[in-house]
């Protein structure tokens, strides 16, 4: 399985097999940009323009935008209602994490949570190899709750999302920067363009690890 990352919380998941999921994409946002994409299916988190473009998809992708999720010959996508802030919804409305089962890992997207997670919430998650959480604050979790988050779902794999980058230019003063998520998270970071990754690959008792993922400048040279 691979993940690349677009920007914000937008990633592009493809099994051993093919398949893709598109998750969260956004439409026109500042710097970010999204290449021509065919994806099998989409998943928006919620209805904000940051996070639910599902025609980027392509035709053809079936969108999913409800916890009922969706499932195929070799993936399956669930989904575990939550809310956008601290507020059950008052602030920002609700929030759906996505779990995608596939090549025996399971990869949360967290979209834009904003609040710890509950016995019953960890619960329906489950298990979490791969753990996509945004960290920049603002909107959804800053880096003290996204650490927390990791704390609680203790996952191999963190890779943090909706933070600071050049993408946002100026604006992106609303959010921390990732560095103070992985100040507050003390786990083992690393940088990759392509995160690859594989069932098993934890060894009992071994620590998580930060996979921060190079964010790709598609506006240069224009």
């Amino acid at each position: 399985m691979t993940l690349r990352w677009f920007g914000q919380s937008c990633f592009l998941l493809t099994t051993a097999a093919g398949e893709k999921v598109l998750m969260d994409p956004f439409r026109k946002f500042f710097r970010y940009a999204l290449p021509p994409l065919q994806a099998d299916i989409v998943t928006s988190s919620h209805s904000h323009p940051d996070h639910d473009n599902v025609a980027a998809g392509g035709s053809g992708a079936l969108a999913v935008t409800t916890v009922d999720g969706a499932e195929t010959a070799g993936l399956r996508i669930r989904g575990v209602s939550a809310w956008h802030d601290a507020k059950e919804g008052a602030s920002r409305g609700a929030n759906i994490i996505f779990i995608v089962e596939a090549d025996g890992l399971r990869v949360c997207h967290c979209g834009d949570l904003g609040h710890e997670l509950d016995e019953a919430r960890l619960r329906a998650i489950g298990r979490v190899d791969v753990l996509l959480v945004p960290c920049g604050g603002m909107a959804s979790a800053g880096p003290k709750l996204a650490a927390r988050l990791v704390e609680q779902l203790d996952p191999a794999i963190v890779v943090p999302m909706h933070y600071r980058t050049a993408g946002l230019g100026v604006a992106g003063i609303i959010f921390a920067p990732v560095s103070e998520f992985v100040k507050a998270c003390g786990l083992p970071v690393r940088r990759e363009a392509l995160l690859r990754a594989e069932a098993g690959a934890r060894a009992p008792g071994k620590r998580g690890e930060i996979v921060i993922l190079e964010w790709e400048d598609l506006h240069e040279g224009r």
